[in-house]
């Protein structure tokens, strides 16, 4: 369980990293790519939380 907690909160962080660097090299405001990789991930966690 806590590994679970502690590979999600990773995984959360290198995405965020990553969305704030496509924002940059795009010239957008960085909440754009978050908002995206956001709504991307909350519809894929449901299909994996049904199993």
């Amino acid at each position: 369980m806590v590994e679970h907690i502690t590979g999600m909160l990773a995984l959360i962080g290198v995405l965020s990293l990553l969305c704030q660097w496509v924002g940059w090299k795009l010239r957008l405001p960085a909440i754009l790519p978050l908002l995206l990789c956001g709504l991307l991930l909350g519809q894929s966690s449901r299909h994996f939380r049904s199993r």
